[in-house]
């Protein structure tokens, strides 16, 4: 399912990783499971790839058979940064987050009536972050779905510097760029989203797991969450993982199955 937006909806389960084939329904499933990409994803259709080596490990585990696990991607290159041409066009190429929460929105809704499912969980990855935040804020708002686990790898809140230069070289026209130069909008983002989905009820259970060595997120003492996980992981830790006996495995399957 693509949109103008650029923004797709994979529907596959673990099991049928590497197939592609439509989705199928599980009778024992009683959970949505979305994952979310960050920026510079750019394997249309192959978003296990992203999330490797979790697909494969998770597939193994008993208690993920309840889960429909779905993948959100959308266009994003980080290659945009470094090439000349796309600051001039760059910016009529790629939606801004918000327009891709909204399209986030639209497809668990329609999912969710399909399904009337006991929960609905994102886990999502830097940039990805964002657009999960906004989606879950803004369905709660809406009521069109509640989320009721919120898991952000790498929430961003440090601008880095190839954005902050993209943004002003192309002449502050490029809609990724804008939000991901300003430091400022993205500590805004989570800090007001996070308080709307914790405020009132009923609550989405924010975890925040980030990296000591991580250039693109600062511990700040302003942002508050359910659940604080400190790693001394690169940014894109997830894709470290050895097996299945790894502790940041452990750390995200049980985060899933809710142990």
């Amino acid at each position: 399912m693509r949109n103008r937006l650029g923004a797709t909806f994979i529907m596959e389960r673990y099991s049928d990783i590497g197939d592609s084939g439509e989705f199928s329904w599980t009778q024992n499933s009683k959970h949505l499971l979305v994952f979310v990409h960050g920026f510079g994803h750019t394997a249309p259709n192959k978003e296990p790839v992203y999330w490797d080596p979790l697909p494969k490990l998770l597939g193994s585990e008993e208690k993920v058979s309840e889960y429909d696990i779905q993948y959100f991607t959308y266009a994003s290159n980080k290659k945009i940064l470094f090439n000349p041409l796309n600051l001039v066009r760059g910016y009529k190429e790629i939606a801004d987050y918000n327009d891709i929460s909204d399209r986030l929105i639209s497809n668990i809704t329609q999912l969710s009536r399909k399904k009337n499912y006991s929960s609905i969980n994102i886990i999502a990855h830097s940039f990805g972050c964002h657009i999960a935040l906004v989606a879950a804020a803004e369905a709660k708002r809406t009521s069109k779905f509640f989320v009721n686990k919120l898991c952000l790898i790498a929430a961003p809140n440090k601008a880095p510097w190839q954005a902050r230069f993209h943004y002003y070289a192309s002449f502050r026209r490029h809609k990724h760029t804008k939000t991901l130069s300003n430091s400022k909008e993205l500590t805004f983002n989570i800090k007001n989203r996070v308080s709307e989905l914790r405020s009132e009820e009923p609550c989405t259970f924010v975890t925040h797991i980030f990296s000591e060595h991580d250039d693109l997120v600062v511990d700040d003492k302003s942002l508050q969450f359910d659940h604080k996980i400190r790693l001394y992981q690169p940014h894109t830790w997830h894709r470290t993982i050895s097996g299945a006996q790894d502790e940041n495995y452990r750390l995200i399957r049980d985060w899933i199955i809710g142990n």
